[in-house]
């Protein structure tokens, strides 16, 4: 991810755009400066996330046909090869009777919803182009210390994100935030007028809108 002021230059130059990259990290370089890309860079931009209804008499669609997220949090693969297992196990079972098919199916498609809803609004809001704000950084300030697993519990999925990063967390940054030297209070406010209604849309779409909700969410964006 990057700002939108250099989405030109990664489109006009990829290769070049992710020298510069990881010239402007030293721990980055250390790590990976010596390795040779054996390919092409290439970019993506313009990605639509979206859920849609996977099964029915008979049918089912299995990976991205059936649900897509931002790539940027790593889940993708993890997803697919998961619930793909756990297809062919429900049809492997139920594949001599159709009603029970259909009903494994449909099970087998609530289950996907409900373990990716919360990687997929993770998904799109790492998703949006622009720079880390102040409000951000002292919310995240409030894991120093912390020895718990919790960026890997986001990435392993042993806890949802809303969970990890909570509103306990979140009023604590929101509090550091405005007490900062210098801080701009009229744009924390700004921002929190667009990340409030994001938390409650996320929490209420996980956990109170139900399946196959077509209920908008205030993470997901046209596309």
């Amino acid at each position: 991810m990057t700002d939108a002021a250099a989405i030109p230059g990664y489109r006009s130059d990829p290769d070049g755009s992710w020298e510069r990259m990881i010239e402007t990290d030293p721990a980055l370089k250390v790590r990976i400066g010596g390795a040779t890309n054996v390919s092409r860079m290439r970019t993506t931009d313009d990605l639509s996330a979206f859920y849609r209804r996977s099964s029915g008499p008979g049918w089912e669609l299995a990976g991205d046909a059936g649900h897509f997220k931002d790539p940027v949090t790593g889940n993708g693969m993890r997803d697919a090869l998961k619930f793909g297992r756990l297809l062919g196990e429900a049809a492997a079972r139920t594949l001599h009777d159709p009603a029970k098919l259909d009903a494994a199916l449909r099970d087998w498609e609530a289950s996907r919803d409900a373990d990716t809803i919360s990687t997929y609004h993770w998904g799109n809001r790492e998703s949006r182009p622009g720079a880390t704000s102040p409000l951000v950084h002292e919310v995240l300030r409030t894991f120093a210390g912390d020895d718990q697993p919790n960026l890997s519990d986001t990435f392993n999925r042993a806890r949802p994100v809303e969970t990890v990063i909570n509103p306990a967390r979140l009023v604590t940054g929101l509090i550091r935030a405005l007490r900062a030297p210098g801080a701009d209070r009229r744009a924390i406010f700004k921002e929190l007028r667009t990340e409030l209604p994001m938390e409650i849309s996320i929490r209420r779409h996980r956990l109170l809108d139900g399946f196959r909700s077509t209920r908008p969410t205030a993470t997901e964006r046209d596309g």
